[in-house]
């Protein structure tokens, strides 16, 4: 009976446990709009066909991941692209790595596509692509 005891109290304390790290870790997730600091890929391609380019952003520190792309529409073939990084976790290593991502874009028309990806520091950096 002792035996059942222990490990019934055992079993009830890694539940708890497991529980307030679930509720520490949500509490520690947090949202940011960071920068892109390079972009590469192809500047030709053709209509309906995917181009991917490579960008480069920046994170506060080592709990920083990619979340997501936000985007505005196009407008005479220009677009705005930022990106939104994900920080999770309360101890968290204090460099400020360098991610990298799949940005892809895939035409429907033919024309000269101006892709302006924001940087931390003000600014853009423009990514030209002419479709076929």
């Amino acid at each position: 009976m002792k035996k059942a005891t222990i490990l019934f109290l055992t079993f009830i304390s890694l539940v708890f446990i497991s529980c307030k790290e679930s509720e520490t870790e949500d509490m520690c997730t947090n949202t940011e709009i960071g920068g892109f600091i390079s972009v590469s890929g192809q500047t030709t391609g053709q209509i309906n066909q995917t181009i991917n380019l490579e960008v480069k952003f920046q994170v506060g520190n080592g709990c920083g991941q990619f979340n997501r792309f936000i985007e505005t529409d196009f407008v005479n073939n220009e677009k705005t692209i930022k990106v939104e990084a994900i920080y999770k976790g309360c101890v968290c290593t204090e460099d400020a790595p360098v991610r990298t991502v799949n940005y892809e874009f895939t035409p429907t028309e033919s024309g000269v596509y101006k892709l302006n990806f924001k940087k931390n520091i003000g600014g853009y950096i423009t990514h030209q692509i002419t479709i076929n």
